[in-house]
């Protein structure tokens, strides 16, 4: 083969890899480019102003509050490298849920190198331009991170909210929230592990990810046996509304679990991304899920 071959080959196996991408993963190039150069102002612009964002130790925050997110960040930690692989991608009409994980490098302020690993799951949805944008996200991480107080910046405005509707389903969500709800409290795993479907991956906080049943179950009953020694004064489930696809629907929970063990008591507050798909009985069940706590 000679060399100008080679090379149309390799620009047309190029050119095809680009063009089996969708819109979204494309974007999420552009998105991990820009946060490794530290172009705030780039990476912000991709996300719309009424974005629902959670993410591990941090409140919820708008969109609209991303530059100001992004730009307390930079002054506690330089980023040198930033790193997403993309590993599922669910089209929803016009509007695509991306599944992936990240990996972060670079010097905080003090000089000492940090590395954080983590999951994301983002919303994107064509703009008044046509162009993709965030209108949500939910960023979490598999272990634990060293100094995640450094990722929380105070005072950001998190009255954003999905539009929720139809309202029907804003009825079956809050119904399911409230089973949550109860059975968390109640330290019950069959009713939590009976929400998912069989081919689920739950992706909890500072959790390895969980899929299937057969592991669902193994982790619903270590975890509910852990909190044995506890008392839930409270438990509440809710979301920061959801966008409905036919069988599927995107769901951004919140929780609030006061709990307390002897002398010691606390208030636990997260959320994450939900994706609910309708089973032939028309039953939600969670087959994607990440949870954040803030």
């Amino acid at each position: 083969m000679t060399y100008k071959r080679l090379s149309i080959l390799l620009l047309a196996l190029a050119a095809q890899a680009c063009a089996s991408q969708t819109s979204a993963q494309r974007t999420e190039a552009s998105l991990a480019a820009a946060l490794s150069g530290g172009d705030i102002s780039q990476a912000a612009a991709i996300y719309a102003e009424d974005a629902v964002i959670h993410r591990d130790y941090q409140t919820a925050f708008c969109g609209s509050m991303v530059p100001v997110y992004m730009t307390a960040l930079a002054g506690r930690r330089s980023m040198e490298r930033f790193e997403t692989q993309v590993t599922e991608t669910f089209s929803l009409g016009a509007d695509e849920l991306v599944f992936g994980n990240f990996t972060a490098e670079g010097l905080r302020a003090d000089g000492a190198p940090f590395r954080e690993e983590g999951r994301f799951a983002r919303l994107w949805s064509p703009g008044a331009d046509g162009r993709m944008q965030v209108i949500a996200e939910a960023i979490g991480h598999p272990v634990h991170q060293d100094d995640p107080q450094a990722q929380h910046v105070a005072g950001l405005s998190d009255d954003c909210r999905l539009p929720s509707e139809p309202t029907f389903i804003a009825g079956e969500l809050a119904d399911l929230n409230n089973r949550m709800a109860a059975a968390v409290k109640a330290h019950e795993a069959a009713p939590q592990i009976a929400f998912y479907a069989d081919d689920a991956i739950y992706m909890p906080f500072e959790t390895p990810d969980v899929a299937g049943k057969a592991e669902l179950t193994r982790h619903f009953d270590a975890y509910v046996e852990a909190g044995k020694g506890a008392t839930f004064d409270s438990v509440h489930v809710w979301n920061d509304g959801f966008r409905a696809y036919g069988d599927h629907v995107v769901e951004m929970p919140r929780f609030e679990v006061k709990w307390r063990a002897g002398e010691d008591s606390g208030v636990v507050t997260g959320g994450g991304l939900r994706l609910w798909r309708r089973a032939p009985d028309g039953t939600l069940l969670l087959l994607r899920q990440i949870g954040t706590h803030d």
